[in-house]
């Protein structure tokens, strides 16, 4: 199969829509850092530190989610934004 103009558009119109989300996420990730009143620097020190097993096991469960998330909508968007789990009706079969 040949790369094509038009693949290259889609693959560009992908990377538009990954840096736009991208440059979303970093906004976000701003004001709550600024919310927290943290800079990244103590986050960073804060994290890296000993933390509880609790703690580290929450923060595991809630990194995992937020990857199967992100991991969801980027599927989505690369496939149209077609559910998996959607209903098809028969082919070739007529509603009444």
């Amino acid at each position: 199969m040949e790369f094509t103009e038009e693949d290259l558009a889609e693959q560009s119109g992908a990377v538009a829509a990954l840096r736009k989300e991208l440059d979303l996420l970093d906004a976000y990730y701003g004001a709550l850092l600024e919310t927290a009143g943290f800079t990244e620097d103590e986050l960073r020190k804060a994290v890296e530190g000993e933390q509880p097993p609790e703690v580290k096991e929450a923060m595991e469960k809630s990194v995992e989610a937020a990857r199967r998330a992100g991991a969801a909508r980027a599927a989505a968007r690369v496939s149209g934004g077609k559910k998996s789990g959607a209903k098809k009706g028969r082919e070739g079969a007529l509603r009444v």
